[in-house]
């Protein structure tokens, strides 16, 4: 069985790390499961850090003409289980970028402060 632990939310979607007990720590997976609307993807640390470049690229757009990528931006992406194409406004963009590193500042800051409590 796997249990989901809350990583950040925002309002777009929420991010869970996923474990195989509940004995480990907070973020000691290297699973992350983002939902986004009716869409779980999951994803490791790696994917996640990647998505931002992914969404820097989309927020810069492409310069041809005549095409919708001025009003629906376009983000593709590669998980280990699965392709994904997402189309999404200026405004969604941002907000899956928040969610975005906001994940990634959770997990290093609990990753710091796991780290502290060893000593």
């Amino acid at each position: 069985m796997l249990f989901l632990d809350p990583i950040y939310s925002n309002v777009i979607g929420t991010t869970y790390v996923l474990k195989d007990n509940l004995e480990k720590g907070p973020f000691d997976s290297e699973k992350i499961q983002m939902v986004l609307g009716e869409v779980a993807i999951i994803l490791s640390r790696a994917e996640l850090e990647n998505l931002v470049v992914i969404i820097n690229s989309a927020k810069a757009g492409c310069n041809c003409k005549n095409c919708r990528c001025k009003i629906l931006k376009q983000i593709k992406g590669n998980t280990n289980y699965v392709e994904f194409v997402f189309k999404s406004t200026e405004n969604n963009l941002s907000n899956l970028e928040d969610l975005v590193k906001g994940t990634l500042f959770e997990l290093q800051i609990a990753s710091v402060l796991s780290f502290n409590n060893i000593e």
